[in-house]
């Protein structure tokens, strides 16, 4: 039931081997191959993360046949896998709530600014034109968003308030490193979360090692930080573990650099990283 449909095997090579390409800066990395085996997929330990506060859902009915009937109008989502029970809103977006993989917004004056997924491909309508995210040559996204300005609402600092859109679309889009995976407009924006399972594709002597997210399947390149325990410089590839804490760079998750993710790690201990999303090279050879 729980299964990563993409399947690979491991070995280590340098990227500049004939028969594989990648956008990878690093100098060694995992070669992922198609091999007809599958990873597994985990299920994130809810115990281990923040308690889920989403809106519940409505009922219809009374007693035993009462059935749930979600309303996307008001379902709260922290992550895209809270957005699961709706096919066609499969993204949670910037403001909490489940968005399809296209969606338009009116930068109309006056109306809550909210800060674009990039998961979600926008189409953006002001009074200076109408302007729609891209994917530059390099595979990363060209972002848009409506020009906004603070709504002063008083308070104890003279000017307690919201951001509100002036009616005007920003011109210049800005520029998100999706390490060249941009498709469409958008990117891949899942970062880990508390709870998810991962284990260690590679781990080596300085620090350095390749951890599969178990629980979304994304795969990480990341160094340890320096302030771990001494079991932390002996582990080995097949390590088992759990996301721990997070202290991430933002809440999406699309290029290098996302943050840090300490891993609670069987007989070993707590281990800390700094880590950055790793794109698979494209292998043609066996």
């Amino acid at each position: 039931m729980f299964r990563w449909t993409t399947r690979y095997t491991s070995c280590v090579l340098l990227l500049s081997v004939t028969g594989c390409t990648s956008e990878t800066t690093a100098t060694t990395t995992t070669r992922l191959c198609d091999d007809g085996g599958s990873w597994l997929f985990v299920p994130r330990d809810l115990d281990a993360g923040p308690a889920d506060v989403s809106p519940q859902p409505a009922t219809v009915g009374a007693g035993d046949a009462a059935v749930p009937v979600p309303d996307a109008a008001t379902w709260g989502c922290y992550v895209d896998s809270d957005c699961s029970v709706f096919p066609d809103l499969p993204y949670c977006d910037g403001t909490h709530r489940c968005a399809p993989a296209r969606t338009a917004v009116s930068c109309e004056a006056g109306t809550s600014w909210f800060p674009p997924s990039p998961e979600v491909n926008h189409t953006y309508v002001g009074s200076n034109g109408t302007f729609g995210d891209s994917c530059d040559p390099s595979g990363n996204l060209l972002a848009y968003q409506c020009a906004s300005e603070t709504v002063c609402m008083g308070g104890p600092n003279g000017c307690d308030g919201l951001l509100a859109n002036t009616g005007a679309v920003i011109a210049s889009p800005t520029r998100i490193d999706c390490l060249g995976t941009c498709q469409q407009g958008r990117c891949d924006g899942r970062c880990p979360q508390q709870g998810d399972h991962v284990t260690f594709v590679q781990a080596q002597g300085d620090g350095g090692a390749v951890i599969h997210n178990d629980s979304d399947g994304r795969m990480y390149t990341c160094t340890q930080d320096g302030s771990n325990e001494a079991n932390c410089a002996s582990l080995r590839a097949g390590q088992p573990g759990t996301v721990s804490a997070l202290g991430l760079q933002g809440g999406y998750c699309t290029g290098a650099n996302i943050g840090r993710v300490d891993l609670a790690l069987p007989n070993v201990g707590t281990c800390g990283y700094a880590c950055s999303i790793l794109v698979l090279p494209r292998c043609t050879g066996p």
